[in-house]
């Protein structure tokens, strides 16, 4: 099954990891949030998950509105995608 993991969160580290090692799935990878300002430099920033993943080499995705998030999904066929977050 070909799967995408859409989260900006920390939690789906341990999933993304699991998917990784699996031969059941195949991880098309991970659709984030684009960069943004942050910090008190506002300097332009990744998320911590998508700078985690980069650094895997897991393809990451940053689109920033729905027709690129659209063009990602036609383009790359996935079976599921999964979409996982926990807020505060």
């Amino acid at each position: 099954m070909k799967l995408f993991v859409a989260s900006s969160s920390l939690v789906a580290k341990p999933l993304i990891s699991t998917l990784l090692v699996g031969k059941d799935h195949q991880l098309l990878g991970l659709i984030t949030n684009p960069d943004k300002a942050t910090g008190r430099g506002m300097q332009i920033e990744a998320n911590e998950l998508a700078t985690w993943a980069q650094s895997e080499k897991i393809q990451t995705y940053k689109p920033s509105t729905h027709d690129e998030i659209r063009l990602i999904i036609e383009k790359n066929k996935p079976d599921l995608v999964i979409t996982l977050h926990m807020g505060s």
